[in-house]
């Protein structure tokens, strides 16, 4: 039995020895150079993403690796914006897409994304059937006020 337990703390402390955390210091496309815990710094060392999502880390990130000479990030820790207990975010830099409570919020800093959903909604709105007959007529003013709160948004 105490063989058992010797071979067993071997195994954990290998696999303990295996992931380690990290700061990134520079990147280049998928790829960072990262100072591990106890100042080993590695570089070109790969940055491995979920599938359909791609991301470069900022200088400073905080990481978690798999491996030693040949490590893999897996794992990437940044400022990002607060969410509450059950929520989710897609976050960059100023903008961010947040899902709370069965609603999407979509909030960036910049104006680009206001002014195109006005721009959506004044075009839903002013379309018009054959005979020049407002074609969402019933919805205008909904689509009116929401208008007017995205300007609102914008000022």
């Amino acid at each position: 039995m105490h063989s058992q337990i010797t071979e067993l703390r071997r195994k954990i402390s290998r696999i303990a020895s295996v992931v380690v955390r990290g700061k990134v210091h520079a990147t280049e496309g998928n790829k960072a150079q990262v100072t591990y815990q106890g100042d080993s710094t590695r570089e070109g060392v790969p940055i491995v993403t979920p599938y359909g999502f791609v991301s470069i880390p900022p200088k400073g990130s905080d990481c978690v690796a798999i491996g030693s000479d040949d490590s893999v990030i897996v794992a990437i820790e940044d400022e990002k914006p607060g969410v509450n207990l059950g929520d989710s975010a897609i976050y960059s830099g100023d903008a961010s897409v947040r899902a709370s409570n069965g609603k999407l919020a979509i909030e960036a800093n910049g104006d680009e994304l206001l002014s195109l959903l006005t721009e959506v909604l004044d075009a839903v709105s002013n379309a018009r059937t054959e005979d020049g007959k407002g074609l969402l007529e019933p919805t205008k003013q909904k689509l009116d006020a929401l208008k007017g709160k995205i300007e609102g948004m914008m000022a």
